[in-house]
């Protein structure tokens, strides 16, 4: 049986509080990273725009770029499940069936919606 999405939710936060801790540790400032998840959720929509228009145009390579780009900010933000919805995205789009690309950009979709709301509340919680 399949988790709901607000289980889901829950599940992902200990590695969303764990990647924060440790970017908080990295960086040393609280602040600074709430600055840095504004940043990654300002730039979103974007993302996800240009990953479906790269999609419409069969673009492969630009596709792939967008995934591989969203992949690696999702991961530093401790975004397990759309890091790994756009490392699968990043794969089809070097692969042949373009079913499975369409189908992935949904469920990245989901997954950065899901980011979205933990994110803005951890931003919350470190803004001043």
């Amino acid at each position: 049986m399949e988790a709901s999405g607000h289980d889901a939710d829950a599940a992902a936060m200990p590695a969303l509080d764990a990647a924060l801790a440790q970017l908080e540790e990295t960086v040393g400032d609280r602040e600074f990273v709430a600055e840095l998840i504004g940043d990654f959720l300002d730039g979103l929509p974007a993302q996800l725009a240009a990953m479906r228009e790269a999609s419409s145009n069969g673009d492969d390579e630009e596709l792939h770029r967008v995934a591989h780009t969203l992949k690696s900010n999702a991961a530093t933000f401790g975004a397990e499940g759309l890091a790994e919805a756009c490392r699968e995205l990043e794969q089809a789009a070097r692969g042949p069936d373009r079913a499975d690309a369409r189908e992935l950009i949904a469920r990245v979709e989901a997954d950065a919606a899901r980011a979205e709301s933990a994110l803005a509340v951890a931003r919350d919680e470190r803004s001043p």
